[in-house]
């Protein structure tokens, strides 16, 4: 596989997970657990900034992980 298709892969890998737990938490538990509504009575734009802000949160947390990865054993990340 190409350096640039592996560079998609893992830009895919983390926006799919980004996703997933944005469904999880915002579509299941929290509103299982009676603390926000139920997505289908949240407007599109509340649905949008909750992926969104999920989405730069997972980023920043794998860019600061990388980073101290990095700095702690001295390696990059190994490549899959």
């Amino acid at each position: 596989m190409s350096r640039l298709n592996q560079q998609k892969v893992k830009l895919w890998q983390g926006l799919a997970f980004g996703i997933g737990v944005t469904i999880l938490f915002h579509g299941i538990i929290l509103p299982v657990l009676n603390l926000s509504p139920a997505p289908w009575n949240l407007p599109f734009d509340e649905l949008f900034s909750e992926l969104v802000g999920t989405l730069l949160w997972m980023w920043t947390i794998e860019i600061f992980r990388r980073d101290l990865r990095n700095r702690l054993t001295e390696k990059p990340d190994p490549e899959f």
